[in-house]
This record gives C-alpha cells, sequence and structure tokens, in this order.
C-alpha cells in the first residue's frame, strides 16, 4: 500500500505466492526497450513518443534519440551498446569536428584505438553528419561498428559468435525529453526503500548530480554534495518516479517478486513529471527477518553501504579477486567478490552470477559514480547483495605472502573465507580464512 508520500511502506500483495514467470524472460524480444515501452503506454503510464522508422523521427522535426536494442539488454549487461541523441546541438558540433578532420570514416583508424580515442570520436561526428540525409539501413550497418570492440571482448568472455551477436542489433527512434535523468531501483531486502539516482549534466545549465534512499517517504540520504541544488520540487520528482516505478512494477507481465532497475524522464521544466523509458531486471526480493542491532565482533568491520539481507546468523562466503596481479578473467562460479580488473565487460556478465559484490569506496564516491554510469550502479543492484567498506579497511581483507607468492607462480588467484552479516541497513564483515 501506498503511505501519504507516495511510497510502499510494505512490499506488494502476492510477492510470495506462486509467480507465473516473467513475460520477458520467457517471450525473448529484439527491441525490448521499444516493445515494452508500448505495453507500459498501453497501460495509460506517460512514455516519450516512439517513431517507426528514423524518417519518421526526422520529419517530427523534434530532438530524437537513437537507441540501442538487443535480446539480452531485458535482464543482461548494461553498457554493451551506445545510443546516440539527435539535435541541432550536437549536428554543430559533428559540423565543427568534420570541417577539421574530413567526413569520411577512416574505420581501420577505429579498429587500433582505445574506445573513447580521438577515432572513433571522429567516426562517431562523421556518422552523425549524415543522419540528416542517410537511409536508415546503411546507418543502422554503421552504428554497431562504433561498438565493436566491446561487442568482442563479450563475445570472447562467453565464448560466442560476434557476428551472430551483432545481427540481433537493431535501433529504436524515440523523441527527446530534455530534462531529468532518473534511475529507480526499489530494495530487495527493506520494504518501503528505494534508491533514487537524478541526473541533469548539459552545457550551460545547472548540474544535478543526486543518489537518493528514501524510506516511506523520508529522505534517509542524499549526495554528492548534501541538499545542493535538490530543492522541494526535485523532491516531489523523486517521490513521484517512486510512484510511478510501482505501477510499472506491479503489472501483469513483470515479475512482482522482482525490484527492477527502472529508468524515466522528466521534463527540463517540470522535475515532478516523470515518463518511463526502460525496464531492466534486477534482482528478487528477500526481505530482512532480523534487525542487526549487536556490536561488532573481533575482526570486523562496519559497512558504510550495505544492500540485500543475509540469513539471521550470517552467511559465510568465499570471496574471488578477479584480475589480481593482472591474471587472466575467466567465466566461472563467484559467491562473492571484489574486481581488482577495470575489464567492466566482465564485471557486468559476472555480477548476475554472484551473491555479493564488495567495494571499497566511501559513501560520496558510490554516489557520484553511480549516477553517472551504467556500470557503477550495476555493481550496487545486479547481485541480491552489495556492500561497500572503506579503502582503509578492505586492506584487512588480504591474501597471504604464500597466496600471492602461489599467483606469481602458477596465475591462478584463490580465494578468502568471508563472514557476512547484513540486515539491508546495517552490515559487518569479516575475514575468517
Amino acid at each position: 500500500m501506498l503511505n501519504p508520500e507516495g511510497a510502499h511502506s510494505e512490499y506488494p500483495d502476492g510477492i510470495f505466492q506462486q509467480q507465473k514467470p516473467d513475460y520477458y524472460s520467457t517471450q525473448r524480444t529484439q527491441q525490448p526497450k521499444f516493445e515494452i515501452a508500448n505495453y507500459v503506454a498501453a497501460e495509460s503510464k506517460l512514455v516519450p513518443r516512439r517513431f517507426a522508422t528514423l524518417d519518421a523521427a526526422r520529419t517530427s522535426g523534434l530532438p530524437f534519440m537513437i537507441r540501442s536494442e538487443h535480446p539480452q539488454e531485458y535482464d543482461g549487461v548494461s553498457g554493451l551498446l551506445s545510443s546516440y541523441l539527435v539535435d541541432s546541438r550536437w549536428l554543430n558540433v559533428a559540423q565543427e569536428v568534420c570541417e577539421e578532420v574530413g567526413y569520411q570514416p577512416k574505420w581501420h583508424q577505429l579498429e587500433q584505438a582505445d574506445y573513447s580515442g580521438n577515432p572513433w570520436w571522429h567516426i562517431y561526428n562523421q556518422i552523425m553528419i549524415q543522419i540528416p540525409t542517410i537511409d536508415q539501413t546503411e546507418l543502422e550497418d554503421m552504428l554497431p561498428r562504433l561498438d565493436r570492440k566491446k561487442i568482442l571482448r563479450y563475445a570472447e568472455l562467453l565464448d560466442i559468435d560476434p557476428d551472430s551477436f551483432m545481427q540481433d542489433i537493431s535501433y529504436s527512434y524515440w523523441e527527446y525529453i530534455d530534462g531529468y535523468n532518473r534511475t529507480i531501483v526499489g530494495d530487495n531486502s527493506v520494504p518501503g526503500r528505494y534508491h533514487v539516482f537524478t541526473l541533469r549534466n548539459e552545457r550551460n545549465t545547472t548540474r544535478i548530480n543526486k543518489y537518493c534512499i528514501i524510506e516511506n517517504g523520508r529522505i534517509l540520504y542524499i549526495g554528492p554534495y548534501g541538499m545542493k541544488g535538490f530543492t522541494r520540487p526535485f523532491r516531489a520528482g523523486a517521490l513521484d518516479a517512486i510512484r510511478l516505478y510501482e505501477e510499472v512494477a506491479q503489472l501483469d507481465r513483470f515479475s512482482r517478486d522482482n525490484r527492477p532497475i527502472m529508468e524515466m524522464q522528466a521534463p527540463l521544466g517540470n522535475p515532478e513529471a516523470n515518463v518511463f523509458l526502460q525496464y531492466h531486471r534486477g534482482v528478487d526480493i528477500q526481505p530482512a527477518t532480523f534487525t542487526l542491532e549487536r556490536p561488532r565482533e573481533a575482526g570486523e568491520i562496519e559497512a558504510v553501504y550495505c544492500r540485500g539481507a543475509t540469513r539471521p546468523e550470517g552467511e559465510t562466503l568465499h570471496l574471488h579477486f578477479p584480475g589480481y596481479y593482472d591474471t587472466p578473467l575467466h567465466i566461472q562460479p563467484q559467491e562473492a567478490a571484489y574486481d581488482m580488473s577495470d575489464d567492466n565487460i566482465y564485471s557486468e556478465i559476472m555480477l548476475r552470477r554472484r551473491r555479493l559484490q564488495l567495494l571499497d569506496s566511501a559513501m560520496h564516491s558510490i554516489a557520484f559514480h553511480a549516477t553517472v554510469g551504467h556500470w557503477q550502479r550495476s555493481l550496487l543492484f545486479k547481485t541480491p547483495l552489495a556492500i561497500s567498506v572503506k579503502s582503509k579497511d578492505m586492506k584487512r581483507i588480504a591474501l597471504s605472502e604464500e597466496q600471492k607468492q602461489s599467483i606469481r607462480e602458477t596465475g591462478i588467484v584463490p580465494t578468502v573465507r568471508l563472514s557476512v552479516t547484513s540486515d539491508g541497513r546495517k552490515a559487518y564483515i569479516k575475514q575468517v580464512g
């Protein structure tokens, strides 16, 4: 039920009853963003205008988004494929770039460059400058090539054919609503608690970059930078996002025992008016059954951030250190992990295979980075448990010198045993072997 502030004080009715399978997990769709948006719109929820074709988007005279689509995007990795904004400002930027570097893409340079390097930026703009006239088929043949390096890494890790994966890439065309981007995640262990991210980062405007933890209508945390820039309309917008989140999450085609990662947009002049953008499957509800009130035991570290609950007596998990000493990364079972590699694609693949994701960031850093990036949010919300401790405390969770020497000799990274106790609001961890 909704309390007066608009947030649920308990989980939706019926979540512990036998649930029918989530529709979009069993009926795979080629364009999950587009087709789910159509479904949500048919249920009388606000969704941006969608265009059937590139030409329809162009002739509308509106700014629009070219959004990537792939069957795995509903419940798979985030950030693998790029989406693109088309408006007069970005077309002007593309014109300036092309006047300097030329109008014809040099694809061989992209193959040799880092994803974020100048060749990528040049070719991206050389494609964008063609948007007013290019054929849709030709455009959709070119755009995946901008993401090819990430796709190749993804395919390598999963041992799949990259060309087959690329054949399933498509694009949908959406009206662009200039304003505030929000991501909302319902907590999987504390009913009535929501994680709300708001981002506004455009030229010549005030930057809004906020992570709010809201429980039963009360703001428990807001950062980075505290309340700065978080005016009454933005608070109202966050609460309205929670309302829309629950209305969408309880539609018939979605599993009620799942807490999705849901994206919305609010217009620049009206931060309270959220419209639905995307449903990305999250983790299932596992309510906390106790309150962690005892003092810390010897050797225990108190987390600065936690989400998800353990059993009252705690759990002991094997903690992996993927990427330690630049060791090769493998797709393998992992109860818990502290990533020591900057391979975001590997982490994205592995997150849904783990019980616990361990981080070593202060709350300010978590709030800043999770607001601006898919991958950082994935680290917080794609495992049943997510815990962060201070960097100095993470040094107490360590491999022995003998284990480190073994890594240098064999290239195999051992695990340590980690005791974890969490009630979803407070958590202790301790290395026990």
